[in-house]
C-alpha cells in the first residue's frame, strides 16, 4: 500500500513459507521445482528471496539475499516468536525463543534500514515478575537506540483496521536518525503518528466480520473472476481487486 516492493524474507516454518513462496514468488502449479527440492536447494534460496531455516543459522543467507536485490534496504519488518511471551503461555523467561528478537536487532545493524517494524503480543512489553528486570521491548528499544534509531511503541487492533478480528497487537517503530532528521518539521514521531491512527480508528463505524471476508470463497475461492462478474460483499470484493486495499477508506467511512 506503501509503494515497497518485497527484496527478501525468512521464515522457519515450511508450511508458512510454502504460503509465501506461492503468493509472492512463483505459483505452485508452474513452478519448474517442487516444494520439496526448493528446501533442499539454498542457493536458490538465496536467488529467489525466500530464505527458510532458523535465522540464526542462515542470517548470511538472509543478507546475501538482500544484496541481490537492492542496495538499500528501506523497512526491515519481522515478528518474533511470541510463545515465550504471551500470557495464554507460561510466559517462561528462559525460553530460548525469547532471544530471537535479537536477530532481528543484528539484521538491522547489518542492513541499516531506514525504518524498522516489529509486531508482537501485548505482554512483550511486560516484564516477567521473576527477574525483575526490564521488558523484552525494552532491551530491544535500547538496542536500537544505540543504533541511531529512534523509536515508538503502539498498541493495536486489527479490527480498528478492518481486519475481521478482535487482535491486539504491538508494534514497535524505529527511524534511522539521519532519516528522521530530513522528515517534514511538522513530523513528530509519537505525536504524528498517534494522530493519524486515531484518525483511522475515528472513522470506522463498522467492524467487519468473517462473512464479510470469506462470503466468496464457496464459489470463488482465490482465483480471480472479471470484476464485471463478480458478486460479492464490498470487503471481499476490495481483497480481490484493490491493489491498495483501504477498507475503512472505502466502505466503512462516515455518512456525510
Amino acid at each position: 500500500m506503501a509503494g515497497l516492493s518485497r527484496v527478501c524474507a525468512l521464515e522457519r516454518s515450511p508450511d508458512a513459507a510454502r504460503t509465501y513462496y506461492h503468493n509472492f514468488i512463483c505459483r505452485e502449479e508452474i513452478s519448474k521445482v517442487s516444494w520439496e527440492e526448493y528446501l533442499k536447494l539454498k542457493e536458490l534460496q538465496v536467488s529467489s528471496g525466500l530464505i527458510v531455516g532458523d535465522v540464526k543459522k542462515r542470517m548470511k543467507a538472509l543478507i546475501s539475499s538482500c544484496g541481490l536485490y537492492s542496495k538499500t534496504i528501506d523497512i526491515v519488518a519481522g515478528g518474533p516468536p511470541c510463545q515465550g511471551y504471551s500470557l495464554a503461555g507460561k510466559r517462561d523467561p528462559k525460553d530460548p525463543r525469547n532471544k530471537l528478537a535479537n536477530q532481528m536487532v543484528k539484521a538491522v545493524s547489518l542492513l541499516n534500514p531506514k525504518v524498522v517494524l516489529m509486531e508482537n503480543v501485548p505482554a512483550m512489553n511486560s516484564p516477567f515478575p521473576e527477574t525483575n528486570k526490564g521488558s523484552a521491548i525494552a532491551k530491544v528499544i535500547k538496542k536500537l537506540n544505540r543504533n541511531n534509531y529512534i523509536t515508538q511503541v503502539l498498541h493495536l487492533k486489527a479490527s480498528v483496521f478492518g481486519v475481521p478480528q478482535e487482535r491486539e497487537r504491538i508494534f514497535l517503530v524505529g527511524i534511522r536518525k539521519d532519516v528522521y532528521a530530513n522528515l517534514p518539521a511538522q513530523f513528530n514521531l509519537g505525536e504524528y503518528v498517534d494522530k493519524n491512527i486515531k484518525a483511522i480508528a475515528d472513522k470506522q463505524i463498522k467492524k467487519c466480520n468473517v462473512k464479510d471476508a470469506l462470503s466468496d470463497i464457496a464459489n470463488n475461492g482465490y482465483r480471480l473472476t472479471k470484476r464485471n462478474e463478480y458478486r460479492s460483499l464490498p470487503y471481499a470484493s476490495s481483497l480481490r481487486f484493490n491493489p491498495k486495499l483501504a477498507v475503512l477508506q472505502l466502505f466503512w467511512q462516515k455518512k456525510s
